[in-house]
This record gives structure tokens, C-alpha cells and sequence, in this order.
């Protein structure tokens, strides 16, 4: 078992906040499709409105109170774009923001953030979900999309309850990534310097760590899963009662297969075979220095 269960979405104490209330903007969520955020240094929530099911509400929160930190909305169409005001240099201002979305809101959402933490959460039929954090760590819990993609240039990424129907993506550069209950219909995950720890997955596709190690549970396959690591390990495994065929390869490490595993061929470091008596997906691992355990 190589993480923890998912817990039930608590979002009573994230509309709370510690700084002053200094904007309050919102708009008309009819004919909006397309919601873009921009922000420089400041901790960005994403989250349900409570009782509005009709407007988009940006609440910024500071320690100073001037008109020209408030964050410049425009609205073109059916695009609405918040970005984060001026920041001083000689002021230590602290930002926090909440986005609040309506239920209805099924519009595509992108997010950049410079510097700080990001959560989103408690939204679901998402189009297209676009995240870019280049220092900071980012959380997302119970969210739904038609597809997602998300780069983390130094920080981490932490995904709970999360169901994507199409594409999957995720770039951490430097950094965690760490996802319990996600489903996809195709992942592609690459971690340049860090780890990767899953559980409670679904789907299938690429998982590569240049330089870290990879720890996966998977409830289900729904097709070909290719794990990479070039420094570090890999551990695997998937419910009981789930066939599958399986190719590993570990240069420099050992190669342990499930006990109930079924080999067909064994060398030194290489091993195929399958597990259940109805494999149709294929687990292929491979290791330039470390070893392939499944289990």
C-alpha cells in the first residue's frame, strides 16, 4: 500500500481567511467559457461559490489596502481574464485570492502562478484545465475535466478524487507529484527530478522519473502502461483480480515479479510473463539504474 486513502472534501474552513478583505469583484457567468488567471506572488484558490449559482467572484485578501495591488479584470467575449495588480518591490505585501465558480460553470479554466500555493477544488465538468506554477506546490481535490495539463517548474503537485475523460498530462521539473484516486483516459506523466507516488488509479499510458522513484497502484487498466525510470526504482502493483501481461527491464537492479506472476521468459535483469488468465493490457518497466518490483 503505498499511499492513503482519499478523504472526504472538506471545504468549510477555505473560504476563511486571516487578512483583510480589500476587492470584491464579480461577473455575469452566463456566456463565459473561457476563465484565464494570472498571478505573480500570492496563495490562489479556485473553488464552488456558496449560495450563487449565477456570478464568477474574485475576493482578494492583503495586508495593505491600495488600489493599485486589486488584481485588472477584462472580459472579451466569452473570455474573462483576472490577472494580479501591481506587486511593490519594497513592500512585503502578501495576496491571497479565492476564484469562486458556480456549479454550472462548465467553461475551460487556465491558471498561472509565479510564486505561491494553488488549490482547486469542489469543481466538476471542467473543459479543458491548464495549470503552470513555477514555484510552489499546487493541490487539486475533487475536480472532473474533459482534459488537464499541468507544469510545475520547482514545487509539487498533489491530486486527490480527480477524473479526467480524455488526456492527462503533468511536467514536474523539480518537485513531488503525488495522486490518489485519479482516473484517465490516457496519462502522460514525466517528473524530471523528484518522485512519484500513485494509488488508486485508473486508466493507462507513460510514466517517467529521469531521477527519482516511482511507486504506483492501479484499481484498474484500461489499457497499455509504459514505466520508465532512469535513476531510481519502480514499485507496481494492481488489484487483485486483474489480468495482465508484463515486459520489464532493469539494466542495473533486480527484476521481482508478483508471486502469482506466470513467467515466460527470464534473463539477467529482463523478465516477461503474465498475471490472471485474461490479460488484454500490457505493463512494460524499465530501469536504467535501480530496480522493478511487482507486486
Amino acid at each position: 500500500d503505498f499511499g492513503e486513502p482519499v478523504q472526504p472534501l472538506n471545504l468549510a474552513g477555505e473560504y476563511r481567511d486571516n487578512l483583510a478583505l480589500v476587492n470584491e469583484q464579480s461577473f455575469d457567468a452566463d456566456g463565459i467559457d473561457e476563465l484565464s488567471i494570472a498571478y505573480r506572488s500570492a496563495r490562489v484558490k479556485v473553488l464552488p461559490t456558496v449560495g450563487n449559482d449565477t456570478e464568477i467572484i474574485v475576493r482578494e485578501y492583503m495586508n495593505h489596502n491600495n488600489a493599485a495591488y486589486n488584481a485588472v479584470s477584462t472580459q472579451s467575449g466569452a473570455s474573462l481574464n483576472i490577472e494580479q495588480g501591481k506587486v511593490p518591490f519594497l513592500i512585503p505585501l502578501r495576496v491571497h485570492v479565492q476564484i469562486l465558480l458556480p456549479a454550472k460553470y462548465v467553461g475551460g479554466l487556465k491558471l498561472a502562478s509565479s510564486s505561491g500555493t494553488v488549490k482547486i477544488a469542489g469543481l466538476s465538468g471542467l473543459k479543458v484545465v491548464n495549470l503552470r506554477v513555477n514555484s510552489g506546490s499546487c493541490k487539486l481535490n475533487s475536480v472532473t475535466a474533459q482534459a488537464f495539463s499541468a507544469e510545475v517548474v520547482s514545487g509539487s503537485l498533489y491530486m486527490d478524487n480527480i477524473q479526467v475523460a480524455e488526456q492527462l498530462g503533468v511536467l514536474v521539473k523539480s518537485g513531488r507529484l503525488k495522486l490518489a484516486a485519479v482516473q484517465a483516459g490516457q496519462f502522460t506523466v514525466n517528473v524530471t527530478s523528484g518522485s512519484i507516488v500513485g494509488s488508486q488509479l485508473i486508466g493507462g499510458g507513460s510514466w517517467t522519473a529521469k531521477s527519482g522513484s516511482m511507486k504506483l497502484v492501479f484499481d484498474q487498466l484500461t489499457d497499455n502502461l509504459n514505466l520508465n525510470c532512469k535513476s531510481g526504482g519502480i514499485k507496481f502493483s494492481v488489484s487483485r483480480g486483474v489480468s495482465y501481461r508484463y515486459e520489464l527491464e532493469a539494466r542495473s537492479g533486480r527484476v521481482v515479479a508478483p508471486a502469482n506472476a506466470q513467467p515466460e521468459h527470464i534473463a539477467d535483469g529482463y523478465q516477461t510473463g503474465q498475471v490472471g488468465q485474461t490479460p488484454t493490457y500490457t505493463v512494460q518497466g524499465r530501469t536504467t539504474s535501480g530496480s522493478i518490483h511487482l507486486y
